[in-house]
């Protein structure tokens, strides 16, 4: 995920029997709690993830985060790319190299219609991520709304999909989804 505060992965989403979805840190079990509480509503009911890949009228998840995220609702677009890898069993843990890094940001609105703000921000703040991805060979792909700018187009292996929606990303990284 860029957020405004650097990169932050996604490191795990499980299934769990617990009475609402939730996010934690990885290594802890105490939920933060404003997220929590948003990302219950984003994988049930009506929110993105249950009406892309459910609907989850029964299941809640769990998600673990490297990173606290302070304020902001940019990870949207990273958390239903993620559901969608996991669902496919591709989802990178933190103790495997990824055959992919995908750094998303990004708003969700009622049809998935994208928007981001602060983006050079959040690009300049993972410059670290993109220089390591160079130095390894790792592809990576930079997602979210139109209007980002890359800043050094000289990373190996780097492109940008910018969508005015959350379905093109899907489409593009090959994620079937309900519509």
């Amino acid at each position: 995920i860029a957020t405004t505060n650097g990169p932050v992965q996604i490191e795990l989403i499980s299934e769990e029997s617990i009475p609402r979805s939730e996010v934690v840190l990885s290594g802890d079990f105490i939920p933060l709690d404003n997220m929590s509480n948003e990302y219950h509503h984003f994988v049930s009911g009506s929110g993105p993830v249950s009406r892309a890949f459910g609907p989850f009228t029964e299941k809640s998840f769990h998600m673990e985060l490297s990173s606290p995220i302070d304020s902001g609702r940019s990870w949207h677009l990273a958390a239903l790319i993620a559901h969608g890898l996991e669902l496919k069993g591709q989802l990178a843990t933190p103790d495997t190299t990824p055959d992919q890094i995908i750094l998303a940001t990004g708003r969700l609105g009622h049809n998935f219609e994208l928007e981001a703000d602060h983006l050079e921000k959040k690009l300049n703040l993972s410059q670290d991520l993109l220089r390591m991805a160079n130095e390894k060979g790792i592809p990576v792909l930079i997602a979210g709304p139109v209007g980002m700018k890359i800043s050094d187009p000289s990373y190996l292996n780097m492109t940008s999909s910018e969508a005015k929606d959350g379905y093109v990303i899907l489409d593009e990284l090959g994620v079937a989804y309900n519509q």
